[in-house]
């Protein structure tokens, strides 16, 4: 990877950038509502079906790419080029492979360990969908969209497929930096 910054991530940086140097600051910030222990049973709810819906994909046979990963990394070969090489010379996503790489380094060629993580980092999205949309609807109305997001039928790919751990870890990273900057905004 000659230039892992692409022109379509440059120009999102730019717009973000100056999205944020043109702003005038809070005008009327949303603020979250407390939820109760109701709503947070409802979340757990939504949770528990959401890792119900997956729960059988923990032991899916590899697919396609997988078993290049899964070989690569248990044989130690992610560790080195983690920030050098992109994923079959077009992709560069180092936060990716080096997750790949201490699975690897930890694990074996199980798939329930390679396809939890996934699980995982589904159920945290969704947990963060809820948090974020709290700040500007009803408790009631962020589980809903909370299990929404989890249940949704777009999901089982990124989730299940180990090529496609990347876009789990982006709506992560996503979700998590706007609860920060919304925490701090405010």
């Amino acid at each position: 990877i000659g230039a892992p910054l692409n022109p379509e991530s440059a120009a999102a940086i730019c717009l973000l950038l100056s999205l944020i140097l043109l702003s005038r600051g809070p005008a009327a910030s949303p603020t979250p509502q407390r939820a109760g222990l109701r709503t947070l049973g409802a979340l757990g709810l939504a949770l528990v079906v959401t890792l119900a819906c997956y729960w059988r994909t923990l032991w899916f046979p590899f697919i396609s790419d997988d078993y290049v990963i899964v070989a690569r990394a248990l044989r130690g070969e992610m560790f080195g080029p983690v920030l050098t090489q992109g994923d079959a010379g077009v992709a560069f996503r180092p936060l990716t492979r080096l997750l790949f790489a201490v699975q690897g380094r930890w694990g074996s060629a199980d798939p329930v360990w390679w396809h939890s993580v996934g699980v995982i980092f589904h159920l945290a999205n969704c947990a963060l969908v809820f948090l974020l949309a709290r700040r500007f609807v009803a408790p009631g109305v962020a589980v809903f969209a909370a299990a929404i997001f989890g249940l949704h039928a777009i999901h089982p790919e990124a989730v299940s497929w180990l090529n496609s751990r990347s876009d789990v870890l982006a709506a992560f990273f996503l979700l998590s930096a706007l609860l920060v900057f919304l925490q701090h905004w405010t």
